[in-house]
């Protein structure tokens, strides 16, 4: 027994070695990056998630590569599982137009193509759904958004556009800063499509609006002069909202690590072209903008 005393002792200061390693070398909590996106309807995203699988099919190399961010590890959604989805989506779209357009008659005919369609509508769900589970769904980084009427919080993923199918700025955008930052990513969206930046989020440092002759000689003077900056005072309301509570958003957030505001992202300018007074005064506005969101 007296042979084995020194490999009992030496296992048994190894274990507390371990222990006591494991314990001082216990990861730190990381204060979560908060990222916020702004813009108009380009960042609200109208892109359809049929449209990602084209990178397996693209010429340049760094573009293919985009598609190691974008699915699943093993994950693979070829071309011919998306034309499939396509044409089953035409064929049901086809016959609903013929309806409407009274290309197809009588009470039988009608109602045997309304059956057809229900088929297909499955048909299609059933082919989206296997499509969109191959997409990645991001483990660090999580994202509240406003995206028009779509309206979600969650791990980010596809669906955070302009609707549940479609995608903006940000799925990109966090899944390549997840390979670049070490910590929980917060990403909060607000976005609303056609809005200027020298009326709808116009900044409160950029001084009053001035009201074009049209305006002036408008019924809704009141209106238009109530609503300057709307959009900018939502911005902010949305996310003030969300560093009041960030733990609600993040399950990683620690209320001693905090939260640190990382960047900002603006996707905007169409609207603002349109008249000398909005395209003039966009660099201007652009400064004060930047001012007044660093407060």
């Amino acid at each position: 027994m007296k042979k084995h005393a020194p490999l009992v002792i030496a296992l048994t200061l190894l274990a507390v070695s371990l222990t006591t390693t494991g314990t001082v070398k216990a990861a730190k909590p990381k204060a979560v990056q908060v990222f916020i996106l702004a813009g108009q309807s380009n960042m609200v995203g109208h892109a359809n998630f049929i449209t990602i699988p084209t990178l397996f099919t693209a010429k340049e190399p760094e573009v293919r590569a985009l598609s190691k961010l974008a699915f699943k590890n093993g994950m693979t959604v070829t071309r011919a599982m998306v034309d499939d989805q396509i044409a089953t989506m035409i064929k049901r779209n086809d016959l609903n137009q013929k309806i409407r357009k009274k290309e197809i008659t009588g009470k039988d005919e009608i109602a045997a193509a309304r059956a057809k369609i229900k088929t297909l509508t499955a048909e299609f769900n059933a082919k989206s759904k296997k499509i969109k589970q191959a997409f990645a769904v991001s483990k660090r980084v999580y994202i509240t958004s406003i995206a028009d009427r779509n309206r979600r919080s969650g791990p980010l993923t596809v669906g955070f556009g302009g609707s549940p199918d479609k995608i903006g700025p940000e799925f990109g955008f966090g899944l390549s800063l997840a390979r670049k930052l070490d910590a929980p990513i917060l990403l909060v969206k607000t976005s609303w499509g056609g809005k200027s930046l020298n009326y709808n989020f116009r900044p409160p440092s950029a001084g009053p609006y001035v009201l074009s002759k049209k305006e002036q000689e408008g019924d809704k003077v009141e209106e238009i002069k109530k609503n300057v900056g709307l959009n900018y005072r939502m911005m902010n309301e949305a996310v003030h909202a969300v560093l009041k509570d960030v733990g609600k958003h993040h399950p990683d957030y620690n209320a001693d690590a905090g939260f640190e505001m990382a960047g900002f992202v603006w996707f905007q300018g169409f609207n603002d072209q349109f008249s000398p007074a909005f395209r003039d005064n966009y660099k201007d506005n652009m400064i004060a903008f930047i001012k007044d969101v660093r407060k």
